[in-house]
C-alpha cells in the first residue's frame, strides 16, 4: 500500500506474538529510611529517557514531588492523568501556586469561540448545519493552533519568571501539550500517572489510549508511573515497552503499613450493602468501632466503590437517602451519567434539593455520611475522612462491576489519607464469584484468542493492499461501524474476500479482532494558496496491543482470581502489605468442603448431625469457624446448632421438626420478654384487667396460642399486689405495682 503511512504507526503495524519481545529487568531503588514522603527525598531527580517507576504504596506525595510543591525537582513537568477527578483534586488544591496550569480542552474551545469570527458548530445553529467540509477543517484546524498556543504562552510565561512549568492534563488531552511544546520536550519530564489505565480503559476507548501511547512513543523523556503498574509479563507483551528500564521502590519498614481486608462471599451485593447503610443510618452499635484509650470509637461515615451508577441510584431510592446524605463520585465528563443522577427521586427527597455528581472534599472539608464512588475515584482521589470505613463491592459476572484484586484492591486501600482515621487501612469487600454459565477454560480461552489474532492480522493484509482513497475510507468505516451498518454503495466499494473479513469482526462489545483505528496528519499542496502545505487528517488501520492486554487480564481476573471463594481469599492474601483479617485461603478449602458435603446429604436431620459435629471440631480455629459462619448465618442449620448446641441436637436425636418447635416456642417467649420489658414501666401500677387485654393483643401480634393472664407476667416482673379506685366506676380493682424486672 502507498497511502497512509507516517512515522507515528510503525510500532504497531509489525504485530508479533509475546514470546518474541524483550524481558523488561527490574533494578530496585532503595528509598532512604528517614523519607516518609517524596519531598523529603532532597537528593533524588527524576529519570530521563523512557521508564516505568513502581512505587509500590499509595499515599507517598510522588505525584505531589513531581508538580514540585515542595520538592527538588527542577525539571519542566506534565503530569497526565487518567481521571478527570483525579485532575479536579489535584488543581482544587494546587490552584493557587506558581507556575501550576490546569489545561482543560473544554476551557480552551470556550477561550477560541470567544475570538473566532467563523462559522462555530452548534452555535450558528443555521449555518453550522450547512458547513462545508473545508470550513470544518479551518474551524478545527484554528481551534487546535489556538490550544497549542495558549499551552504556550502559559509555558513562555514561567520561563520569563525563571520557574519550571507544571502542567496536568487528561491522557486524551496530552497530544495538544506535545505539540504545544514539542521543540523544547528535550527538557520536560512528562509523567504517565496511573498508567496501568491505558490497559484497563482500552475496552471502553481503545483508540484513544493507543493515540496516547502514540504521542508518548515519540516524547524524548516518559515516566509511567504507578503503586500498582501492570503486571511485568504483559508489559513485555507490548511494543514500544521493550527493553524499558523498571524502577521498583523500595520503602523503609517503618513506612509500610499493613492493610486489613475482611471478603465475604454474597448472594446479592445490593442486600449487602443497604444493610450497612442502615447500620449508619440508624447509628446502629453493630457498624464498625474500635477501642481507642479505653473507650468505643464508631464510624461515622462509609465509603462504597461501587462501578454502577444505576445500581447506587437504586442504593439510594431503596434506603431513602437525601442529598444531604449523598456524596456520588462519578464521571462529569459523560452528561448521560450526570443525567441519571440527577433523576434520582423518591418520597423522602426534600423539595427543591436534587441530587447532582459531587466532588472529593479537601483536607478539613466536611463529609457526607455516605460516598459512592464509581472507579473514577479509585486512582489518586485523597479521602481525609476521620473515621471513614471503606466497602467494596465485586461481581465477576459483569465486566464493569469486576474489581482487579491485583490492581485496583491495592488502590482503593490507599486512598484515606489522614493517619488519625483508625480505618485508614481496613477495608470489607463484598463479591460474587463467577457463575459456572460463564466459565471459560484457559485452552478455549487461547484458542478464541488466536483465531481473533489471526484475523486481525488478516484485515491488516487486506488493508495494505487497498489501492484507493475511497477503498481505504469504506474498509476503516465497516472497523469503525462493523460490517451490518455499512451503507449499500460503501460495500459495494470492497472485494467480496474484503467484505467476508469485515464480516468477521465488529470493533467494541463481543470485539472480534484487536484492531484500532489511528489518526496522522500529511502535508499536500493548498489548492487555494500555490506554494504552500495545508495539513490533511487520515486514518489507518493498527493493530491494538491495548485491547489485547487488556482482554487477556479481564479474562484472568475473572476466570482465575473470581473463580471460587478459595481463589478469590488467594488472591487477596498474596497482595503484598494486605492481611485477610478473616479468613486463610485454607480455611475457605476447608469450608468449601463442608459445604458440599452437606449439599450431597439428602436427609436434613443428617445435615444437622453433619453440620454440629463439624462446628465443633472447629471451634479450636477461629478463621474457619468465620467462614462457616459466613456462609450459614440465618440459616437453619446455624439457628439450630447455635440455639441448642451439639449435645442438645444430639438429645433430640437431630430430629429437626421437634428442634424447630421447640426453638419457635423460645423465640415468641423471648419476643415476649423483649415487648414486656419495652411496654410495661417501671414502678407504673396497671389493673389486672389491662394486662390481660395487653397480653391476649401481644399473643395474637406474636402468632401464640396461648390463654392470657394477668399472673403471666410475674414471670418477667416482680410485682406489688394493690387496690385502686377506678376513675370511672369508682370501684376497688385488682392492680399490680411493678417493682423491677426479674
Amino acid at each position: 500500500m502507498l497511502i497512509l503511512r507516517s512515522q507515528y504507526l510503525t510500532y504497531e503495524t509489525n504485530v508479533r506474538p509475546h514470546c518474541e519481545l524483550s524481558m523488561i529487568n527490574i533494578t530496585k531503588v532503595t528509598v532512604p529510611d528517614d523519607v516518609k514522603y517524596m519531598s523529603q527525598w532532597t537528593d533524588y531527580e527524576l529519570p530521563g529517557g523512557h521508564c516505568v517507576i513502581d512505587k509500590t504504596i499509595c499515599g507517598c506525595g510522588f505525584t505531589e514531588y513531581c508538580l514540585g510543591f515542595g520538592s527538588t525537582n527542577k525539571y519542566p513537568t506534565v503530569l497526565c492523568s487518567p481521571r478527570i477527578t483525579l485532575l479536579e483534586n489535584k488543581y482544587e488544591k494546587h490552584k493557587d501556586e506558581m507556575g501550576f496550569f490546569y489545561y482543560r480542552s473544554e476551557l480552551a474551545k470556550e477561550l477560541f469561540e470567544g475570538q473566532y469570527d467563523g462559522v462555530i458548530p452548534g452555535r450558528n445553529t443555521k449555518k453550522s448545519r450547512n458547513m462545508t467540509d473545508e470550513e470544518k477543517r479551518i474551524y478545527n484546524k484554528k481551534k487546535f493552533d489556538f490550544a497549542c498556543s495558549y499551552v504556550r504562552s502559559v509555558y513562555n510565561n514561567c520561563a520569563c519568571l525563571g520557574i519550571p512549568c507544571r502542567i496536568i492534563c487528561t491522557y486524551d488531552s496530552y497530544h495538544v501539550i506535545r505539540e504545544a511544546l514539542s521543540d523544547v520536550l528535550g527538557g520536560i519530564r512528562v509523567i504517565v500517572d496511573e498508567f496501568q489505565s491505558i490497559f484497563n480503559d482500552a475496552y471502553f476507548k481503545a483508540d484513544v489510549e493507543s493515540e496516547f501511547f502514540g504521542d508518548l512513543q515519540i516524547t524524548p523523556n516518559v515516566i509511567y508511573l504507578s503503586a500498582t503498574p501492570m503486571l511485568k509479563d504483559y508489559l513485555e507483551g507490548i511494543p514500544g515497552f521493550d527493553n524499558i528500564q523498571y524502577y521498583k521502590f523500595i520503602w523503609p519498614k517503618s513506612r509500610v503499613t499493613t492493610a486489613n481486608v475482611k471478603e465475604y462471599w454474597v448472594s446479592s451485593l445490593e442486600d449487602e450493602l443497604s444493610k450497612i447503610i442502615k447500620l449508619y443510618k440508624t447509628q446502629s452499635v453493630s457498624r464498625p468501632f474500635k477501642t481507642i484509650d479505653g473507650m468505643p470509637v464508631f464510624s461515622n461515615h462509609a465509603i462504597f466503590y461501587v462501578n454502577s451508577v444505576n445500581m447506587i441510584r437504586r442504593l439510594i431510592i431503596h434506603n431513602h437517602l437525601t442529598p444531604d446524605e449523598c456524596n456520588i463520585i462519578c464521571s462529569k465528563s459523560d452528561p448521560k451519567t450526570a443525567a441519571k443522577v440527577k433523576a434520582i427521586k423518591h418520597s423522602l427527597v426534600p423539595p427543591g434539593s436534587e441530587f447532582s455528581v459531587g466532588r472529593v472534599p479537601l483536607e478539613g472539608e466536611p463529609h457526607k455520611m455516605f460516598t459512592f464512588c464509581t472507579s473514577t475515584a479509585y486512582l489518586g482521589a485523597d479521602f481525609y475522612h476521620t473515621d471513614g470505613m471503606s466497602y467494596v463491592a465485586s461481581d465477576a459476572n459483569v465486566l464493569s462491576l469486576v474489581v482487579d484484586i491485583r490492581l485496583d484492591l491495592p488502590q482503593i486501600l490507599g486512598r484515606q489519607r489522614l493517619e488519625t482515621n483508625p480505618w485508614k487501612n481496613d477495608c470489607i469487600i463484598f463479591y460474587k464469584t463467577l457463575s459456572p454459565d460463564k466459565m471459560i477454560s484457559e485452552e478455549n480461552f487461547k484458542k478464541w484468542t488466536l483465531e481473533k489474532k489471526e484475523n486481525s492480522i488478516g484485515c491488516l493484509k487486506d488493508f495494505e493492499n487497498l489501492e484507493t482513497e475511497e477503498s481505504v475510507t469504506y474498509y476503516i468505516k465497516g472497523v469503525l461501524a462493523s460490517y451490518e451498518k455499512l451503507e449499500l454503495k460503501d460495500r459495494n466499494s470492497l472485494t467480496d474476500e474484503e467484505k467476508k473479513r469485515l464480516q468477521n469482526f465488529e470493533i467494541g462489545g463481543n470485539t472480534k479482532s484487536y484492531l484500532g483505528v489511528k489518526t496522522y496528519y500529511v502535508q499536500v499542496d493548498d489548492p487555494n494558496e500555490p506554494g504552500k502545505k495545508k495539513s490533511i487528517k487520515k486514518k489507518t488501520l493498527v493493530y491494538n496491543y491495548f485491547l489485547e492486554t487488556a482482554e487477556r487480564r479481564a479474562w484472568e481476573v475473572s476466570q482465575v482470581d473470581y473463580r471460587s471463594d478459595v481463589s478469590v481469599t488467594r488472591s487477596i492474601a498474596d497482595l503484598d502489605n494486605i492481611v485477610v483479617t478473616h479468613y486463610t485461603p485454607e480455611d475457605v478449602e476447608l469450608a468449601q468442603k463442608l459445604i458440599d458435603t452437606i449439599k450431597s446429604i439428602p436427609r436434613f436431620d443428617d445435615k444437622l448431625k453433619t453440620y454440629c459435629e463439624a462446628r465443633e471440631a472447629a471451634k479450636g480455629n477461629e478463621g474457619l469457624t468465620k467462614r462457616i459462619l459466613d456462609y450459614y448465618k440465618g440459616q437453619d442449620l446455624e439457628n439450630l446448632y447455635s440455639y441448642f448446641g451439639l449435645e442438645g441436637c444430639r438429645a433430640n436425636s437431630f430430629e429437626a421438626a421437634e428442634l424447630k418447635k421447640i426453638l419457635n416456642d423460645d423465640i415468641k417467649g423471648d419476643l415476649v420478654r423483649q415487648n414486656l420489658y419495652k411496654d410495661i414501666k417501671l414502678k407504673e401500677v396497671y389493673s389486672l384487667k389491662s394486662l390481660k387485654e395487653y397480653l391476649r393483643d401481644l399473643y395474637t401480634r406474636l402468632g401464640m396460642n396461648k390463654t392470657p393472664k394477668a399472673s403471666d407476667i410475674l414471670e418477667y416482673f416482680e410485682v406489688r399486689e394493690k387496690k385502686v379506685t377506678d376513675s370511672t366506676t369508682k370501684k376497688r380493682v385488682p392492680c399490680y405495682q411493678i417493682i423491677s424486672i426479674k
